[in-house]
This record gives C-alpha cells, structure tokens and sequence, in this order.
C-alpha cells in the first residue's frame, strides 16, 4: 500500500488547495472539498505499512490538528491504494474551509497518555451531542487522574485558570449554586453522562437535563485545555501565538542557544565572537515573491542591548535594508518604510526596487505578515504577526502606495528603452497589492 487516503469532516477551515504538511517525519497531503470529493488527508506511506498502522498514523496527525485548531475532525472512511497518486474518494457535504491555512504549529505528544488525551480531546470536539461531548472532555481528566476524588480536586484546585468569556460566565453561574464545582461537575455531569442507572442521570429527551450540560459544555472543554497544557505540557495554539516563539525560533536554531541566552540578559557579546547568518530573503506571507527581496546577503552584525541588528544588502547593493532580532521580547522588527534603503545608480534597477518597497509597504499596511527565510534552503527563519496601522487613512495609503509602485515603474520601463533594454514590466493590482503575472523573478533580479 502507497497511499492511504481517509475522507474526512472538519469544523474548522480546510485548505481549497492541495497542502502538505510534514509530521513526525510522515507526509499528509490535505485535500479540498470539489464538486465530486470531500475533504481527504492522503498518507504517503512508508514501505510495508497496513491499513491498521496507516490509520493509527491518519489519526494521531488528526487529533494534533484538532487538538490546535480547536475544533472537531473525524474520519469517516478510509482507503489504500498502490498507484503513483492518491485515490479519489466519494462525496460528501460541504465543510468548512480557508483559503489561507497554515498549519504553523502542530504538537508532538512523546508519550502515550499525551497521545490518548489528544485523541479524546479530538473526539469530544467532533461529536455532535453536549451530553457525550461534555464525556469525553471529562475523559481527559480521567487520563491523567484515575479516580473521582483526584478528578474532583483537580478541577477544583484549576478553576482559576479558567479565562475564556463562556467558561467564566458559566463559572460564575454555578458558585452561586454549588460550594464544590468540582463534585457538581463529577457526579451531576461526568456520572449523570456516563451510568443511566443512577441518580442523578441525564435523560436526552428531557430538555432541561440537555440544556443544562449544553452550558456546562464551554467550562468542562477549557479544564480539558487546561489539563492537557499544564499536566501534559503540550501548549495550545493560543498558547503559541501569545509566546510568538515563531518570531525568532530559527534565528535561534541558527545563532546557537548560548548567544541567544546571552543576547536576553543582555550580556555583552565577546568581539571576535562568529555567527554565520546564511543569505536571506523577505518576503510577505501569503503573496507573491518580490525580486528585490530575495537573497540578501549579510553584510555586518550588530548588538544593540538585547537585540541583534542584521543589515543586508543585495547583490549588487542596490537595496540596503535591516532587520532587527530582538530576543529579550522575542520579536523580529522590520519597517518597511523606515529600515529600508534603495541607491539610485541611473539604472532601471534601483526604480524595480522602489515599485517593490512600495508594494511591500502595502502589503504590511494591510494586515501583512513578514516573512524571513533562508534562501538556500527555503526554511522559514522568523516571521511577525500581522500588522495593525494605527493613526493613518488606510484607504489613502494603500492607493498612494500603488501609485508610487507604478510610478516607479514607468520610469523603469522609460530607463530601460534608453539604455537599449526595454522589459515588460508587472503592474500591481490595486484590489490585493500583487502583482500580476508579467515579470519574472529570475528577469527582474
């Protein structure tokens, strides 16, 4: 078997093209929804792998995305294959799905109970009953905590950490009712789901009795959260994005943990200390490549406090820009408008550069993340999060950046019909800021 290729249903956003995402070493390819196929992820499988181990594999990936998006995923058939593409697989209805996913951060659980609570956690999201939901939330309790009072105490010694609005207010709700959240939540929840012979027990015809666990819902998902975080150590996607280690993780990779750990306490660098910054290319997430951008080399190094300055020039020194990697807050600065500068030789080059710098500008004006990768390899080193302009009129901005692009570009074409080199050069699009297919990288460069 080759491929193994599991139709699934999401509740949260699938990619409308064709992903793949590397995990524990294993290649998924997430397909989209079509007029004929549902959502799929296809294992590449590795030599000799039964549909037992592929699946096991499928659903391990499965619970690590739904344990980051927060939401339910589950498999509804599966089906190997030997040719040299995946199968097709049967329609279903229509899913939820993004035109932008990213899958930035997946966890890699290293033991079992951290597998089987990412499991359960997945199932509880995916289900479509609060009763049974709100189960196989508590399951994960049980993972880590064998009996009731374990589980009761626990609850009741993190009911603090509980921050999101519905949980909080469900809280609230129930301290005026109950002394001990913990046992209420155990015996008239957990037990009341799981034995319908005793007393209390949930009856599903009895709205009440739903309606009741409907609310107690959003508090027993976030314990579950809570557990799985702080118990298991496996951080949440709102844990990662309010760290931001992505900023600076593989600067860090590359510049070695020791100068880094200097670099945060501020410690002063010794002088003929070597970091070998490879070239760079910036770029803006989720947009076309912009030439003027691309393999930049290093040109100097320089601490200032807790930060690393990296200034970068292109190879024919033309574009000069800086970026600045500050470790003690863990954030890579980069103002497209301030740290960037372009030498005018006479050349059309240097105009190329400028309609890209405005475009850049833009890009970042509207939301824009960017982006730093190692040219060599393609590995993203850093990124920012996305921009919030304040104090300017957008509106304004982005059409006046537009116009300086294409400006620039006027007198790059004018420059270049006087030199003998006429190009047909890209014109950005006004409604997103990309620019259209025209110029090449490799042409512009």
């Amino acid at each position: 078997m080759k491929w193994l290729t599991v139709a699934v249903e999401s509740s949260f956003g699938w990619p409308v093209k064709e992903t793949e995402i590397e995990y524990l070493g294993e290649k998924y390819l997430l397909r989209p929804e079509t007029d004929d196929e549902p959502q799929s992820v296809s294992l590449r499988c590795p030599a000799g792998t039964t549909m037992v181990v592929g699946r096991l594999l499928v659903n391990r990936f499965l619970s690590a995305l739904s344990w980051v998006e927060g939401h339910g995923i589950i498999e509804i058939f599966s089906v190997g294959s030997n040719g040299p593409k995946p199968v097709k697989v049967g329609k279903g209805k229509t899913r939820f799905i993004s035109k932008n996913f990213r899958a930035d951060y997946l966890p890699e659980p290293k033991d079992d109970k951290s597998r089987r609570a990412l499991a359960l956690y997945r199932e509880a999201q995916s289900l479509n009953s609060a009763t049974y939901s709100f189960l196989g939330f508590f399951k994960v309790l049980n993972v880590l905590f064998k009996n009731g009072k374990e589980q009761k105490a626990w609850v009741n010694s993190n009911l603090g950490f509980a921050s999101g609005y519905k949980a909080s207010k469900r809280l609230l709700e129930l301290r005026k009712l109950h002394k001990d959240i913990g046992e209420y939540l155990y015996v008239q929840g957990r037990c009341a789901v799981a034995h319908a012979f005793s007393d209390p027990a949930i009856d599903p015809d009895v709205p009440e009795d739903v309606e009741r666990l409907t609310a107690d819902l959003p508090l027993i998902e976030e314990l579950s959260t809570i557990a799985i975080e702080r118990e298991l150590g496996i951080i949440s996607k709102s844990t990662f994005l309010a760290v931001h280690l992505y900023e600076l993780a593989g600067f860090e990779r590359i510049i070695g943990q020791d100068i880094v750990s200097c670099l945060k306490e501020g410690e002063t660098l010794d002088q003929g200390i070597e970091i070998d910054i490879p070239p760079l290319s910036l770029r803006l997430r989720d947009h076309v490549q912009f030439a003027s951008f691309e393999d930049l080399q290093p040109v100097s190094l320089q601490q200032c406090a807790n930060a690393l300055i990296i200034r970068l020039h292109s190879p024919d020194d033309i574009v000069q820009l800086a970026i600045t990697l500050d470790f003690k807050q863990w954030r890579l600065r980069f103002d497209p408008s301030e740290d960037v500068i372009i030498l005018d030789d006479g050349s059309r080059r240097p105009m190329l550069a400028s309609s890209d710098a405005a475009l850049l500008t833009k890009g970042v004006c509207a939301n824009g993340q960017v982006e730093i990768y190692n040219t060599e390899t393609n590995e993203l080193l850093a990124r920012t999060d996305p921009y919030i302009p304040h104090n300017i009129d957008l509106r304004t901005t982005l059409v006046n950046l537009d116009k300086i692009s294409s400006e620039a570009l006027d007198e790059a074409q004018r420059r270049g019909s006087a030199s003998g080199e006429p190009v047909d050069l890209p014109r950005a699009n006004n409604q997103t800021g990309k620019v259209m297919d025209s110029g090449q990288t490799e042409k512009r460069a």
